[in-house]
């Protein structure tokens, strides 16, 4: 590369595929949001390091189960999986997705669905990203006037 007609030195920098995936769990955790990636039948293939604190059956998230052992939100929505691995539809959103934790408290999160080729595989997946958006706890005694509601 020149640059007022002089050579300019090059500058390289390899980064392995697994030192990417780390930076990727750390900047999205940053911002709250974990990803999984799935394959055609729906088998968890990658997850980010956190995302069993989104799941509903946490011990479901392992690699090469089925998505739904542990997120239940595609059933029912396989017609539009399909149109994202055909890539007939680039996105697939569901917004406030509730889970009830153990503690009694909720977690509400936002789910974004679209399909991703990688180069060295011929196949597309699928993936997830979950936002958190807000937990709520309720006083089990106050929970049925809906007062006394905490902000985290």
């Amino acid at each position: 590369m020149f640059y007022n007609k002089e050579m300019l030195p090059t500058f390289s920098l390899h980064i392995s595929p697994r030192n990417i995936k780390n930076l990727l769990d750390k900047l999205l955790s940053l911002r709250r949001i974990e990803y999984l990636a799935v394959d055609r039948e729906l088998k968890i293939q990658e997850t980010s390091l956190n995302l069993q604190e989104f799941a509903d059956i946490p011990n479901g998230v392992e690699k090469e189960k089925y998505v739904r052992d542990s997120f239940p939100e595609p059933i029912g929505i396989e017609e539009v999986l399909d149109d994202i691995l055909e890539e007939r539809q680039p996105t697939f959103q569901l917004k406030s997705v509730t889970r009830v934790l153990n503690d009694g408290s909720y977690l509400y999160l936002n789910l974004y669905i679209f399909g991703q080729k990688e180069q060295l595989k011929p196949e597309r997946e699928i993936n997830y990203f979950m936002r958190r958006r807000n937990r709520h706890c309720f006083s089990s005694a106050k929970s049925a006037s809906g007062s006394e509601r905490k902000q985290y």
